[in-house]
């Protein structure tokens, strides 16, 4: 029984690694063969792990990128470099699990979803330490597996030590962290459908001009329903993570942002390959809930047994138990 056992246990685990190694992710860049020390850093930590191939975001971007171009991918990267305006509007709200390392591109005249701006210090004063860094507000996160803290609550991580000079306006800036300002609606962390938008981790020390923290890494739960400000609505229907440095700091980058990066597409690939019944497929889910099995809330990967409620747009619902080692 023992052998029996452990050549059970073998298999399952040889399984297991292969369905995780053969997800493919798509990650959007400016070149097809990068040069920019981000991309090299984080493709180089994503590949470790996943088929990684890059859909190069270019000036024609919209007409030769359809949202058909990401049906091969499980998820998609929007690496910090390519220009807002060479973004495809494909990507915006794809249903694709996604990470957003861009997070310029929810500014007014792109996707409309938000009010991002750049955490950054002039060079008469050096660089902030307070623009390097970020205050977590959730350990528990999976994003956050691994990461070590530093600072007097124990709670800062490093996500860039530098940054190349940036000059507008007639002066020179250091630029590292980007952040979402609070005024706007999707930083007061509520979507059209009352949705908590799920600030995960504040600029380290930062306040904007209306002295209130500024969100530099977020969530946006499954089911959120956002405005753009044409009139448009977007319903989020597979998890999101936006996570905001800058790309002014692509050569300085830390391996807790690398990290934090990995781990991002660890959590919004966590249960995507679970089969679902036909009759839930054809509907649209509004908000999933997970619990243990105590009704407990837990993230979705929580080790042990965790029990889904799908809850959908006509009232009906679904349950499902997964194990996750």
């Amino acid at each position: 029984m023992k052998k029996i056992t452990f050549l059970l246990l073998a298999a399952c685990a040889v399984v297991c690694f292969n369905a995780q190694a053969q997800k493919k992710v798509a990650y959007v860049t400016s070149l097809a063969t990068p040069t920019d020390a981000g991309d090299v850093a984080v493709l180089a930590k994503l590949r470790g792990t996943y088929t990684v191939d890059i859909i190069v975001a270019a000036a024609t971007a919209d007409a030769a990128l359809p949202a058909s171009t990401f049906d091969p991918y499980d998820a998609v990267v929007l690496a910090a470099l390519p220009g807002s305006g060479n973004v495809p509007t494909s990507l915006k709200g794809i249903n694709k699990p996604f990470v957003n390392l861009k997070v310029f591109q929810l500014q007014s005249s792109r996707w409309n979803w938000g009010n991002p701006i750049n955490c950054q210090s002039e060079t008469a004063n050096g660089i902030d330490v307070a623009a390097k860094s970020i205050a977590v507000k959730d350990k528990t996160h999976p994003i956050f597996n691994g990461i070590s803290y530093s600072g007097a609550n124990n709670d800062e991580v490093l996500m860039a030590t530098s940054s190349n000079e940036i000059t507008t306006g007639g002066k020179t800036y250091y630029r590292i962290m980007i952040g979402m300002a609070a005024t706007d609606k999707v930083t007061a962390w509520i979507s059209d459908n009352g949705s908590k938008i799920i600030n995960l981790a504040n600029v380290a020390n930062y306040t904007d001009t209306y002295n209130t923290e500024v969100c530099s890494i977020s969530e946006i739960p499954v089911g959120s329903v956002i405005t753009d400000g044409a009139g448009g609505t977007v319903t989020i229907a597979k998890k999101y993570i936006q996570i905001g440095v800058s790309e002014a700091a692509a050569a300085f980058l830390t391996p807790e942002y690398l990290t934090i990066v990995k781990n991002s597409v660890d959590y919004v690939l966590a249960g995507t390959t679970d089969i679902k019944t036909a009759d839930a497929a054809s509907k649209v889910a509004v908000s999933k809930e997970y619990v243990d099995v105590t009704g407990k809330k837990v993230y979705e990967n929580a080790k042990g047994f965790v029990i889904v409620r799908t809850t959908y747009e006509d009232g009906s619902f679904s349950t499902e138990k997964l194990f996750n080692k």
